[in-house]
Protein backbone atom coordinates (compact mmCIF):
# COMPACT_ATOMS: atom_id res chain seq x y z
CA UNK A 1 0.00 0.00 0.00
CA UNK A 2 1.21 3.23 -0.91
CA UNK A 3 1.28 6.07 1.62
CA UNK A 4 1.54 9.94 0.96
CA UNK A 5 1.21 13.07 2.75
CA UNK A 6 1.26 16.76 1.56
CA UNK A 7 3.01 19.51 2.91
CA UNK A 8 0.65 23.04 2.39
CA UNK A 9 -0.26 25.89 3.74
CA UNK A 10 -3.54 25.06 2.70
CA UNK A 11 -6.22 23.27 4.55
CA UNK A 12 -8.56 22.61 1.80
CA UNK A 13 -5.77 21.24 -0.25
CA UNK A 14 -5.12 17.87 2.20
CA UNK A 15 -9.00 17.66 2.25
CA UNK A 16 -9.42 17.54 -1.51
CA UNK A 17 -6.51 14.98 -1.88
CA UNK A 18 -7.69 12.66 0.90
CA UNK A 19 -10.94 12.80 -0.68
CA UNK A 20 -10.04 11.62 -3.84
CA UNK A 21 -7.67 9.10 -2.78
CA UNK A 22 -10.63 7.84 -0.55
CA UNK A 23 -12.17 7.16 -3.49
CA UNK A 24 -10.35 6.73 -6.50
CA UNK A 25 -7.28 5.07 -5.27
CA UNK A 26 -8.22 3.30 -2.17
CA UNK A 27 -5.00 1.82 -2.05
CA UNK A 28 -3.15 4.57 -1.55
CA UNK A 29 -3.58 5.76 2.30
CA UNK A 30 -3.36 9.58 2.94
CA UNK A 31 -1.15 9.97 5.83
CA UNK A 32 -1.97 13.61 6.67
CA UNK A 33 -0.90 17.29 6.26
CA UNK A 34 1.88 19.72 7.90
CA UNK A 35 1.20 23.59 6.92
CA UNK A 36 4.93 24.26 7.69
CA UNK A 37 8.08 22.63 6.81
CA UNK A 38 9.32 21.47 10.13
CA UNK A 39 5.79 19.89 10.43
CA UNK A 40 6.05 18.32 7.20
CA UNK A 41 9.83 16.92 8.79
CA UNK A 42 7.94 15.83 11.61
CA UNK A 43 5.08 14.03 10.01
CA UNK A 44 7.51 12.52 7.94
CA UNK A 45 9.80 10.51 10.42
CA UNK A 46 6.51 9.64 12.30
CA UNK A 47 4.62 7.90 9.39
CA UNK A 48 7.53 7.03 6.90
CA UNK A 49 5.49 8.30 3.80
CA UNK A 50 6.47 6.81 0.03
CA UNK A 51 5.64 9.96 -1.90
CA UNK A 52 5.47 13.50 -0.17
CA UNK A 53 3.53 16.70 -2.18
CA UNK A 54 4.65 19.61 -1.23
CA UNK A 55 4.00 23.29 -1.85
CA UNK A 56 6.98 25.48 -3.26
CA UNK A 57 5.63 28.63 -0.80
CA UNK A 58 5.46 26.98 2.23
CA UNK A 59 6.26 29.26 5.72
CA UNK A 60 10.08 29.54 6.50
CA UNK A 61 11.89 27.95 4.17
CA UNK A 62 10.71 26.35 0.44
CA UNK A 63 9.26 23.23 -0.76
CA UNK A 64 12.29 22.50 -2.59
CA UNK A 65 14.45 22.55 0.32
CA UNK A 66 12.68 21.00 2.57
CA UNK A 67 12.35 18.02 -0.13
CA UNK A 68 15.93 18.37 -0.22
CA UNK A 69 16.22 17.77 3.16
CA UNK A 70 13.90 14.83 3.39
CA UNK A 71 15.89 13.49 0.69
CA UNK A 72 18.71 13.62 3.05
CA UNK A 73 17.48 12.11 6.24
CA UNK A 74 15.53 9.13 4.08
Amino acid sequence: MTKIMLVDRNPLAGKAIEYVMKKNRPHITFLGQAFTDQGGLELASRTSPDIVFTDILIPRQDGLKMAENLKQLY
